[in-house]
């Protein structure tokens, strides 16, 4: 997908999700990143100094960077089923090491890749 508003935002379904009833199905919304704000978001990827870190490590990274592109989320329940408002400091009790990723890397899809990025 391609954000034409910079506003614009995106919903992410979980894999471990998809087998839920759509109208029960938890979602995350992702808000599309451009300009230097993309490249940093992209360059937590590219970035060696996380190599050979630790997962508790690289997680905090993570979703410090999710923390950055998430806005929001329908349908996310604590362990009595009862619904969690948005507030980023539960990412990291929401979200399982597989979620974590998942999101992640569904926030790259939505950096735009500006001329200016695909010349240097």
């Amino acid at each position: 997908m391609l954000a034409l508003d910079p506003k614009q935002t995106f919903p992410c379904v979980l894999n471990a999700d998809r087998a839920t009833e759509r109208i029960r199905q938890p979602r995350f919304f992702l808000r599309a990143l451009a300009g230097d704000e993309a490249r940093e978001y992209r360059k937590f990827n590219d970035d060696d100094a996380l190599k050979g870190q630790d997962y508790p490590t690289v997680r905090a990274g993570l979703l410090k960077q999710l923390a950055v592109v998430l806005v929001g989320w329908i349908n996310v329940r604590d362990g009595n089923g009862l619904p969690l408002e948005y507030k980023p400091e539960l990412l990291n009790h929401v979200l399982t090491q597989a979620g974590v990723g998942e999101l992640y890397y569904a926030g790259l899809l939505y950096c735009r890749v500006d001329e200016a990025d695909v010349k240097n």
